[in-house]
């Protein structure tokens, strides 16, 4: 008896762990620091312009102050990808349910994807277009041309397509391996009230 009871001590939080909880709340947190993290990308940009303010002039510095506003902008939707997310993930496993991690894996791949090709679609868009325009004589040094103040959208958008199409792949192998789970378990149920043992004759 006292075996028992000593075997079952780590029960309530291995029940924990599989219910899914213990995986939810570390990736909330998580988003949320991301998040959180977003909004020092224009305080440090700040910090470096102003390290180097004297050396501009005239329309480098508006361009400065151009690329510290687009900065500003990208971190605040940045923060606001990652908040929202991390305010609708779910991952409470059902009785059928047999994977966990993998959900809350899709859903990193994609919140990851639609962060990134934010950055790169909205934030990259708005400064090659920037480079473009007040560039002058720095423009061959950082090779900025229309070319790319249109590609940045489209790689942006692919990136977020591509990051979705991984999630849902994950999502889709696990929801397979739950059905067959599920249908595996309805088949045994099934056989079982339907086979009935043999007693044998008694002679």
């Amino acid at each position: 008896m006292e075996n028992s009871k000593l075997l079952n001590i780590l029960n309530p939080v291995l029940g924990f762990i599989d219910s899914g909880k213990f995986f939810r709340q570390p990736f909330k947190w998580l988003y949320i620091i991301i998040g959180v993290l977003n909004i020092i990308i224009p305080i440090a940009m700040i910090i470096g312009v102003s390290n180097g303010w004297d050396y501009m002039q005239g329309a480098m510095r508006f361009a400065m102050v151009l690329n510290i506003l687009v900065a500003i902008l990208v971190a605040f939707l940045g923060f606001l990808i990652w908040y929202k997310r991390a305010q609708n993930l779910k991952c409470d496993a059902g009785e059928s349910s047999r994977f966990i991690a993998i959900p809350l894996v899709a859903n990193l791949l994609q919140t990851y994807g639609e962060w990134i090709g934010m950055i790169i679609g909205v934030g990259g868009f708005f400064t090659a277009l920037i480079g473009f325009i007040f560039g002058g004589s720095i423009l061959y040094y950082y090779h900025i041309n229309f070319l790319v103040v249109i590609l940045m959208p489209v790689v942006g958008y692919v990136l977020v397509v591509f990051f979705r199409f991984l999630a849902e792949g994950c999502l889709a192998l696990a929801n397979i391996a739950n059905s067959a789970q599920s249908i595996d378990r309805k088949l045994d149920k099934n056989y079982e009230t339907i086979v009935e043992p043999i007693e044998p004759e008694v002679d």
